[in-house]
């Protein structure tokens, strides 16, 4: 190979990779919400105290709890929001859920090691209180995109507000799909 031929190929390379990253790189950064977007979501609306929820795009390796640096990067931005002042008072479900690939109990199973590695990372790191947070796999049984069961979409965490006063679901697994019946 000479050296003009060489020189080609790189420079071919590299305006693939520039492609290539700047065509992805607006499919993450849209899945990203900041503290302040997280916040906004999950503090009531005067008029509308209903419980508040956001589903948050925190990926996983495939079979794996342990969170990436992408999720980790979303996940202290959910922390920054839960120890605003405007949510000092609410209390906390973190929900997980995955895609249709696996067996069903293996996705709950999954998914609520998920919830607990998101709830770790918040008392670890943001010294939020453990009884603020309530965790729940739910594996495959509400999944976001249910045209495409195996989409990556609904593989995520989903974040729940609750706040004294209001009308919060009971520990109690029977109960909770009570609680949600009249929702």
């Amino acid at each position: 190979m000479n050296k003009k031929s060489g020189k080609v190929r790189a420079a071919v390379s590299a305006g693939f990779l520039l492609c290539f990253s700047v065509w992805l790189w607006p499919l993450a950064a849209a899945d990203f919400k900041p503290a302040s977007e997280i916040e906004g979501r999950l503090v009531p609306i005067t008029g509308d105290e209903g419980i508040r929820a956001v589903d948050l795009d925190i990926r996983f390796k495939v079979n794996s709890a342990g969170l990436t640096d992408a999720a980790r990067h979303q996940v202290a931005e959910l922390g920054k929001a839960m120890n605003s002042k405007k949510l000092s008072g609410a209390r906390f479900e973190i929900n997980g859920h995955t895609d249709a690939l696996g067996k069903v109990a293996y996705n709950k199973v999954l998914s609520l090691k998920r919830a607990q590695a998101v709830k770790d990372f918040l008392i670890k790191n943001f010294a939020v209180a453990p009884g603020r947070l309530d965790v729940h796999g739910y594996g495959e049984e509400h999944l976001k995109n249910a045209l495409e069961p195996n989409s990556g979409e609904n593989r995520r965490v989903e974040i729940i507000a609750h706040y004294e006063g209001q009308n919060t679901p009971p520990k109690d697994a029977q109960k909770r799909e009570s609680f949600k019946a009249i929702q």
